[in-house]
């Protein structure tokens, strides 16, 4: 395609609601939605990934940086592989398939205030879309973890502490495999929190695991 008939194409391709975006363009420095003119496709693409496929039990909640375009909402991530671009946090399974998703655009006027990591995997792990039951994986970014075990756990969801290493490692709480008792039920168990040295369950019917750290 050349560029004149890119431009041409792009120049009569609408998604949004001209009025709306005048008003949305008078937000700015307030409530203002940057991804107002996509945001109709964006749900079109969420809806879709959520209405033909339920995901497995085993699900986790990531970041993912796509696209180099030149855009005001990239984020710079020093840890990924493509270190700046679109920053997604991303709800997935087992299989990898990508059943929900959103899209970092900055600051949120209105966050809970519990901290990012906090309202993104709430309002990704959402129970009435998935029901209870599941088991949610979260890396090391999702610093308030004992607030989050307890919430998702409220929600009949198992939570799973960070298993991978990084800078604050002493400081964070990880499962690691060894037979143990199980300090809370003195039943077996192959898990470990490696930060109090000590045998706790780490099961969905048994979650010794949270109860020990959020009780």
């Amino acid at each position: 395609m050349s560029r004149d008939r890119f431009r041409s194409i792009t120049s009569n391709l609408h998604m949004s609601d001209p009025e709306e975006d005048s008003v949305n363009d008078q937000k700015r420095g307030t409530d203002y939605d940057p991804l107002q003119k996509v945001r109709s496709l964006l749900e079109i693409i969420r809806n879709c990934c959520k209405s033909v496929y339920h995901p497995k039990q085993h699900i986790s909640v990531d970041e993912r940086v796509a696209t180099k375009a030149r855009l005001s909402m990239k984020q710079y991530m020093k840890a990924k592989p493509t270190k700046c671009g679109l920053k997604l946090f991303v709800l997935a399974d087992v299989n990898g398939y990508t059943v929900d998703y959103k899209l970092y655009t900055g600051k949120n006027h209105g966050a809970s205030g519990k901290g990012l990591s906090f309202d993104v995997v709430v309002e990704l792990v959402n129970k009435d879309y998935l029901g209870s039951g599941y088991i949610v994986y979260c890396d090391n970014f999702y610093t308030s973890l004992p607030l989050l075990f307890h919430h998702l756990s409220q929600q009949g969801q198992l939570s799973c502490p960070p298993t991978n290493k990084g800078k604050d490692t002493e400081k964070r709480q990880k499962a690691s495999m060894g037979r143990k008792q199980c300090t809370v039920c003195h039943k077996s168990t192959p898990w470990m929190c490696e930060k109090c040295k000590v045998g706790l369950c780490l099961q969905l019917e048994r979650n010794c695991f949270r109860d020990y750290h959020c009780s």
